[in-house]
């Protein structure tokens, strides 16, 4: 499904995480746009933004390795940033804090696992990278305002 039918389709719905959610695909539509245009952001007097470009740079790395050690500290030593610095651009430029991002990330990639049906809830938060079924339960319920079990169980 594209990321314009995952928008429409939560546009429709009226769920507590909603807004959050959005902003989650918005951003990966940016990015995708972001590839494929090659663009790249600019400060007020026409120069590339590299807190921009770093962000872009760390958005794609978390999509395309969210199941690995993501903290704050390690994201911040592979770009040569402070861990606090880091935080406070990575929500300045994305409008998302960075463990948040993070979370979405992973809940997203549950969803998807547990709609195909053929996997374990347990199978699922192990893959899309959480480490204990508890941080897995409260990330989703925060994320969607659902239980696993209820996506796991709507597609059986």
């Amino acid at each position: 499904m594209s990321c314009f039918s995952n928008l429409r389709k939560e546009l429709t719905q009226a769920r507590p995480y909603q807004r959050e959610y959005i902003v989650h695909l918005l951003m990966g539509m940016i990015l995708t746009a972001a590839r494929i245009c090659g663009s790249e952001g600019k400060d007020s007097e026409g120069r590339e933004s590299s807190c921009y470009s770093t962000v872009c740079r760390m958005m794609i790395y978390i999509k395309e390795h969210f199941q690995e050690d993501l903290s704050r500290d390690r994201l911040a030593k592979k770009y040569g940033l402070s861990p606090s610095y880091l935080s406070r651009v990575f929500k300045e430029y994305s409008g998302v804090c960075l463990q948040n991002y993070i979370v979405q990330c992973r809940v997203q990639r549950a969803i998807s696992l547990l709609k195909q049906g053929n996997i374990s809830v347990l199978d699922a938060a192990l893959e899309s990278g959480f480490t204990s079924m508890s941080g897995f339960y409260r990330a989703f319920h925060d994320v969607t305002g659902k239980r696993p079990k209820d996506v796991w169980k709507a597609e059986e």
